[in-house]
């Protein structure tokens, strides 16, 4: 534990500043006029992962509503939604819980950057899940919310679709009875058309498995006379308004959550890369999560990734080994905590590749009372 406690110091002493100061990223370029309640705001329409590159769009606000309050409001449900139209099986019968998942940011007019703090899932952190981070910016809340898989034999989640994701916690606070108007449709916040893509080898395996065509077709992908090239992600480009007027009942609780995954597959190398460049990766993956909740209304998560992987270069086209084995570390500390009036989300990565030449990547996250983006790749001698 002291190694490191050791190397997420240096990284934040030592790493080149990409691009902004510690206390104030700057206002992203296309944020866009909202009428939240009865007020106009201005909200850039996605979420970010680097304070810059818009990354998930954001499906769901939340005027009046504390992301503590609407955690509780939605970890109280059953998975029962026949009654809206959701068939009473896996995944739709999910109930939610705290999750684990990237850290991004939102921005809008009323606070700046702040972070997800709050992440819930509803599904285990494999096969199938919805994921919805809430970001706080003062009297209301922006969501963003998807419907994922886990791409098998790794540690990693693929999005499959924000509609029926941004559908599922819509009808789960109208369950909840804490909706005091239907849900409603903002002005488009990005152009209707597509956000992100699913990888075309990934999803020619999903179309190889009769149940997945049924998903796919439930959800509104498509499942024949595809395009070339990888798939892209439909979304309607608006995000429903919800008024959930949701009391916020403080408690004492603690919940603890571990795992461990185990990769063993082909993927692109992550860094110190080129568009050829793809490794086979093996071994496990330890994941350890804990949540805090207090009378006062302090909110705290936390999670940590470690793990000692096997690393192979190979030929893309053919599958063999093109290069020797070799050891990587992979370390991964995320912080977030909310108050009434405090919130701070960061997120530590560290990958080391012990070849020769020893490579490596940190990242450093810091929104809501710091806003930061802090990048260092050393790919040694070419």
């Amino acid at each position: 534990m002291k190694s490191r406690v050791l190397a997420w110091s240096a990284v934040l002493a030592f790493l080149p500043l990409v691009g902004y100061g510690a206390q104030a990223a700057p206002e992203p370029p296309g944020a866009v006029s909202v009428v939240v309640g009865v007020s106009p705001e201005r909200i850039w329409p996605y979420t970010t992962d680097d304070l810059v590159t818009p990354s998930d769009p954001v499906n769901l606000i939340f005027p009046n509503a504390d992301p503590r309050a609407l955690r509780q409001a939605l970890m109280a449900l059953d998975g029962n939604r026949t009654a809206y139209g959701f068939p009473s099986s896996f995944p739709f019968n999910c109930t939610w819980a705290d999750a684990m998942g990237n850290e991004q940011a939102a921005w809008a007019e009323a606070k700046g950057w702040t972070g997800g703090d709050v992440q819930l899932a509803c599904g285990p952190y494999d096969a199938l899940r919805f994921h919805l981070r809430l970001f706080r910016q003062g009297g209301f809340t922006l969501g963003g919310a998807h419907f994922e898989m886990m791409i098998p034999n790794t540690a990693d989640h693929q999005v499959l679709s924000w509609e029926v994701a941004e559908k599922l916690v819509a009808v789960d606070l109208l369950r909840s009875g804490w909706l005091s108007a239907p849900p409603s449709e903002t002005a488009p916040l990005i152009t209707t058309g597509f956000q992100k893509t699913i990888l075309r080898a990934l999803y020619n395996g999903l179309l190889a498995n009769p149940a997945m065509i049924a998903l796919l077709q439930g959800i509104g992908m498509p499942t024949s006379n595809l395009p070339p090239g990888d798939v892209r992600i439909p979304t309607d480009g608006k995000a429903k308004v919800l008024f959930a007027n949701v009391p916020f009942d403080p408690v004492q609780e603690q919940i603890s959550a571990e795992q461990v995954l185990v990769y063993n597959q082909v993927i692109p190398k992550p860094f110190c890369s080129g568009p050829t460049d793809f490794v086979l990766v093996q071994g496990p993956v330890h994941f350890a999560m804990e949540v805090h909740t207090n009378p006062s209304g302090f909110y705290s998560r936390g999670y940590t990734i470690a793990g000692a992987l096997n690393v192979t270069p190979v030929n893309p086209f053919t599958g063999a080994p093109s290069g020797p084995t070799v050891q990587a570390i992979v370390s991964e500390d995320h912080r977030a905590q909310l108050t009434n009036q405090y919130s701070e989300t960061t997120q530590i990565v560290l990958r080391n590749l012990l070849g020769e030449p020893l490579q490596s990547l940190s990242a450093v996250l810091k929104a809501g009372h710091q806003d930061s983006y802090v990048v260092n790749e050393e790919c040694g001698a070419n």
